[in-house]
């Protein structure tokens, strides 16, 4: 099937239509070159207002993170937003949104990862570079641009990812930046790990950029 197919059928998919409180409006934004897959757990309110996805004050802290402005993230088709549920679960009166539904992902995430460009293991970059080793790798900040961290997720059957975090210039340096990234890594490992088979760097030809994006989210913290 291709991407475009896999879209289309996003679209206009109405599986859980008698679960939510309002019409179905999927929300995904990826093209055949994406490089950069955002993934987030489900739109908000006013995404699903909009059908834009991150056009919301999280979206603006995001761009303001990454450090692209908004014509950039919307009209760059190496950005890519897909989230774990296309759809808006709906607020919850306790506060915030309810969780994505699982069947949005059991539907239609493997299909949409497989179409999306693959990024080889021998890559020249932190990410590909943290998977290869299986160690944490350091990008060094400047006054120019920000420093980041690229930390492998570890599973029984070894690693499952990457989380890359871009951090203001020097906190990739402190000790307890990296402590915390790790601790996230660590957790983010075990739901990586039980959501898909394990696969070791040996055993794969190359991944997708999504695959390993997938555990970045939005692959940024702001300290």
């Amino acid at each position: 099937m291709s991407l475009d197919a896999v879209l289309a059928g996003i679209r206009a998919c109405r599986a859980c239509a008698d679960e939510l409180p309002h019409e179905p409006r999927p929300v995904v934004r990826v093209s055949p070159v994406t490089r950069l897959l955002i993934c987030g757990q489900a739109p908000g309110r006013r995404v699903h207002e909009s059908g834009l996805p991150f056009d919301d004050p999280s979206g603006d802290r995001l761009r303001s993170w990454l450090g692209v402005d908004r014509e950039t993230f919307y009209g760059d088709p190496s950005i890519g937003v897909a989230a774990m549920a296309f759809c808006c679960p709906g607020t919850d009166p306790k506060g915030g949104d309810y969780p994505p539904p699982r069947r949005c992902a059991q539907l239609w995430r493997s299909q949409l990862l497989a179409q999306l460009p693959k990024v080889e293991r021998n890559t020249d970059n932190a990410t590909a570079a943290a998977f290869r080793s299986a160690h944490t790798c350091v990008v060094k900040g400047s006054e120019q641009a920000s420093g980041a961290l690229a930390v492998p997720l570890m599973a029984p059957a070894g690693c499952v990812g990457v989380l890359a975090i871009e951090l203001p210039r020097g906190s990739e340096q402190r000790e307890s930046m990296r402590a915390l990234v790790t601790i996230l890594a660590a957790q983010l490992a075990r739901v990586v790990a039980a959501v898909r088979p394990a696969e070791t760097a040996d055993a794969m030809p190359g991944w997708s950029a999504s695959e390993l994006s997938d555990v970045a989210q939005a692959a940024s913290i702001r300290t």
